[in-house]
């Protein structure tokens, strides 16, 4: 539902899979035309997965009532770029 009220995730394939009170976590197939001249994802396509990501993180606190918005933020990102799938994970804290 998150990814629809912002359709450039859709254009680029962003998968949010899990979204909780302060945590998200999403997925990005690394597809020729998201991609840049040396064939690993492009910066863009990556910035969009941690932008998504930390937006529906930051929307799961909201709606669990966490009053405030995180101060703090931990980042994961699995995988190679240059390979298949791209996840990320992130947690507020």
């Amino acid at each position: 539902q998150f990814a629809k009220r912002a359709p450039f995730f859709e254009t680029v394939g962003l998968v949010l899979d899990h979204v909780g009170a302060g945590f998200a976590r999403a997925k990005l197939d690394n597809r020729k035309d998201i991609s840049n001249h040396l064939g690993s994802l492009h910066a863009g396509a990556l910035f969009t997965l941690g932008e998504g990501t930390s937006g529906a993180a930051v929307l799961g606190a909201i709606r669990a009532g966490a009053g405030r918005g995180p101060r703090h933020a931990m980042h994961r990102y699995h995988a190679s770029p240059h390979y298949g799938r791209v996840s990320h994970v992130l947690r507020h804290l």
